[in-house]
């Protein structure tokens, strides 16, 4: 008869279906129904357990989270606990919020006020003090400024703001009519700037081993002679404050560029290369700038055929010198110069006989043709071996 029953039975519980649980409320009166059966010994403990699981997992796929047994038993005060708990958070969290915040804003804004009051009243007291310093001390105080970047700081940055700050120290030091220098009625004023900054920035350049302050060196060197570089909107202004002094400025730039050489031949000490590069660059540039407008038939009233032979044995000359001792940077200068030095010569040639628009633009287009011409010789592979 057992055996039959569990034939008859076995069926009948592997055809039925999972039964549908409309609601949680339904899972947590089953779940309490089998805690009843199980406290009077009615149903075995593992079973209870294993349907009160089944029904936990029904009720987390109804809520789409997962749903302990525990939360089933208690699920109606759980439901009116939680909704109690998220209003009373919800209210404490805004509540809290604002009163920090105006907190907060009115600590933040009392020390403001405080802070503010504070900072403003030294600041007076401040330039209260500093109104009371005369003048040429702030100029010595940056020209000390100045100095120290250049001497006790290394690098391209520091040393160049150091000579500027420098500089312009020194104009505001030497007088108000110090920013005119590059009038001719300030010449006193130029040699004493461009002097003094050459013997400083030569002096910082020497103790701070600075390829940077050397060229300014050499360039305030040549200042000191009246050459003048200014640049303005859409204006750059190259050459010399007057005749006489492109002469001796040219002289001047000559004498760089054997010091430069001497250099690039150790002649004298190894402490001094430092000027080299300024010595050579500033040197080749001032010089034939200065010998450009010296063999200009527009300035040389006297001795024209002798500063032009000058110039023109000038350029291949240090071109051959610069070629020998591969220096890029003379070679580039003396070989652009002296190209143009020769199509400056030809466009006077043409000025004695040019009378019209046609024989000018005849004339321009021959010095263009002169040009590529010289670039072809230049660039034949004859020069070179």
């Amino acid at each position: 008869m057992t055996v039959v029953l569990t034939i008859c039975v076995q069926p009948v519980f592997a055809v039925n279906p999972t039964p549908d649980y409309p609601d949680i409320s339904t899972l947590r009166t089953h779940i309490l129904t089998l805690d009843d059966l199980e406290a009077r010994t009615v149903i075995a403990p593992t079973v209870s357990n294993a349907q009160r699981q089944f029904y936990a997992d029904q009720a987390s796929n109804i809520r789409g989270e997962t749903t302990t047994v525990n939360d089933l038993r208690h699920w109606n005060q759980f439901k009116a606990i939680f909704r109690i708990q998220v209003i009373v958070r919800v209210l404490a969290v805004v509540v809290s919020v604002l009163g920090a915040g105006l907190l907060c804003f009115g600590v933040i804004k009392r020390l403001f006020q405080i802070l503010s009051g504070l900072v403003l009243t030294i600041v007076l007291t401040i330039v209260d003090f500093l109104k009371k310093i005369p003048i040429v001390v702030y100029k010595v105080f940056f020209c000390g400024v100045g100095v120290a970047l250049m001497v006790f700081l290394k690098g391209l940055t520091p040393n160049f703001l150091g000579a500027v700050i420098f500089f312009l120290s020194l104009g505001l030091l030497h007088g108000k009519d110090t920013w005119k220098i590059f009038l001719q009625e300030f010449e006193d004023d130029i040699k004493f700037v461009s002097g003094t900054c050459c013997a400083v920035y030569a002096g910082a350049a020497w103790w701070n081993q600075s390829i940077t302050l050397g060229v300014l060196a050499s360039l305030a060197f040549v200042a000191c002679f009246g050459f003048i570089l200014l640049a303005g909107p859409l204006t750059i202004i190259i050459g010399f404050d007057s005749t006489d002094k492109a002469g001796q400025g040219t002289f001047a730039a000559a004498c760089l560029i054997l010091f430069g050489l001497g250099l690039t031949q150790h002649y004298l000490p190894r402490s001094l290369d430092v000027f080299q590069t300024g010595a050579l660059f500033t040197g080749t540039f001032v010089y034939f700038v200065g010998m450009l407008i010296l063999s200009s038939k527009w300035v040389a009233k006297e001795k024209y055929w002798l500063r032009n032979v000058v110039t023109c044995l000038s350029g291949p000359l240090l071109i051959a010198v610069a070629t020998s001792l591969d220096l890029g940077v003379v070679n580039a200068i003396a070989g652009t110069f002296f190209v143009i030095f020769l199509m400056d010569k030809y466009v006077e040639f043409c000025t004695l006989w040019v009378k019209n628009t046609i024989g000018f633009g005849a004339a321009l287009l021959g010095t263009g043709l002169l040009g590529f011409g010289l670039m072809k010789i230049l660039e034949s592979p004859i020069l070179y071996g």
